[in-house]
């Protein structure tokens, strides 16, 4: 396949995963309030810090351990505690706009962190990697490691226009939407790890 194919395919598999909603996008717009589109900048950059190690190993074969039920379920209650934590963060934040500190992503430190534990928690994304992200592995694995670079860069750039956007419009949002703006992003988050928990675990019980 020749690296125009190559890179169309990168990019159009790449944005069904970045452009959809998820706690990294609710968690930009969160921090832009406090930092502006600086907050999407570096969830993206925590984002990377474990995406780009964890697509590079994938593209060398070793993905059959993350099939593991055990690390599977690890990897599930994690994300929902981080999930929870996250949401608990965002509405105190709510209740207490004046204080930064209550926010979950309200410091450039505290948003590069963010970006990495709610990518590396979160098993959505990893099944994303085995699924659907599976040509963009290919094209990984196949390429050298100059054009494998070249070729992560321009997945990874979709993730940074976008938060870094998502960033932006929570900074210029007007002031009296922002309680209301925070409590939805919590109630999303806490949804998000309700329905987490019941895919992943009382879904199979269930069963």
């Amino acid at each position: 396949m020749s690296v125009k194919k190559n890179l169309f395919s990168v990019i159009a598999v790449s944005s069904t995963g970045a452009l959809a909603p998820g706690p990294l996008s609710f968690t930009a717009v969160a921090s832009g309030a406090y930092v502006g589109a600086l907050g999407g900048l570096m969830i993206a950059t925590g984002h990377m810090a474990f995406e780009l190690p964890f697509t590079m190993v994938l593209a060398k074969g070793v993905g059959g351990a993350l099939r593991d039920r055990r690390v599977k379920l690890v990897l599930d209650a994690a994300f929902v505690a981080s999930a929870l934590y996250f949401s608990y963060l965002t509405f105190k934040s709510a209740l207490d706009p004046s204080s930064n500190s209550a926010a979950g992503a309200s410091t450039l430190l505290s948003a590069l962190a963010a970006g990495f534990l709610l990518t590396g928690l979160n098993a959505y994304f990893i099944a994303w990697w085995l699924t659907v992200g599976l040509p963009v592995v290919k094209v990984f694995s196949e390429a050298r490691p100059l054009a494998k670079l070249g070729y992560y860069a321009s997945h990874v750039s979709i993730d940074y226009a976008w938060l870094t956007l998502l960033s932006f419009l929570g900074f210029v949002i007007s002031t009296q939407f922002y309680t209301l703006m925070l409590v939805g992003i919590g109630v999303a988050l806490v949804a998000m790890a309700a329905r987490h928990l019941y895919a992943a675990v009382l879904k199979p019980l269930l069963a």
